[in-house]
């Protein structure tokens, strides 16, 4: 049938990308995306990770608890997160933080604090967002906002990377500044909206069109936000590998 068709050419594919990575595919996987995570960072020749829109540092300490002891560059534009990410980060020598947002160009910007930091934005919440809620705007900042490929040559950050873009609808901005930075990139974690927190966010298929674009495939989507009254998936985190 051509759906069995289609599907083993994409399974094919699956396999080429994977393999240029030094992975398989087989019937057990890693059960959840820290795992394999890791097993990539092994095996893949990364030799530093970047962490875009770090908040305190929650993925980052992962990484290193899982045992990555490169250098680690963690991005945060918000001042209380960034105070709390250079805490965290001042235990690992390795691990350096620079108050910064990354975007397609030079800028200032202003910076939507929500109650929950990790929800802050360059983007207003969407209208459905309940006011009072984690997501919703406390404050703002005027932050500054550089190309993600003029801030790593300035830290000088051997490739290949991994890189993660966790910056709440603005993503897409994060990747039109890195084209260099993508090019010496083997893999690729991003959060994907599949239903939009933000007024303005790229939804999830347009996001999954640009990083096939890229060059980059899919190698699994891993539960992120879901709605608590409903338990719908939200907002998903997704792991991709440079295709070969």
């Amino acid at each position: 049938m051509l759906r069995d068709r289609i599907r083993a050419r994409g399974a094919t594919a699956a396999r080429r990308s994977l393999a240029r990575v030094g992975l398989e595919i087989g019937r057990r996987r890693p059960d959840n995306i820290h795992s394999t995570r890791a097993d990539l960072l092994r095996r893949a020749g990364v030799a530093s990770v970047i962490d875009v829109g770090a908040n305190e540092g929650q993925w980052a300490g992962m990484v290193l608890e899982r045992g990555y002891a490169g250098p680690l560059l963690s991005l945060e534009p918000g001042s209380e997160a960034f105070r709390a990410l250079t805490a965290r980060a001042s235990a690992h020598p390795p691990w350096l933080v620079e108050r910064c947002a990354a975007g397609a160009a030079p800028a200032t910007l202003t910076l939507n604090v929500a109650g929950g930091t990790y929800a802050s934005s360059f983007l207003p919440t969407a209208s459905w967002v309940a006011e009072g809620s984690e997501l919703a705007r406390a404050s703002s900042e005027d932050v500054q906002v550089e190309p993600l490929d003029h801030i790593v040559a300035r830290h000088a950050l051997p490739g290949p990377y991994l890189l993660k873009v966790d910056t709440q609808g603005f993503e897409r901005e994060v990747l039109a500044g890195a084209s260099s930075v993508l090019g010496r990139t083997v893999a690729l974690e991003i959060e994907l909206s599949f239903r939009s927190l933000y007024a303005g966010q790229p939804p999830a298929h347009e996001m999954l069109a640009l990083i096939d674009d890229l060059g980059f495939g899919l190698v699994g989507l891993y539960p992120g936000y879901a709605d608590p009254r409903t338990g719908y998936a939200l907002e998903l985190d997704g792991l991709f590998v440079r295709r070969a």
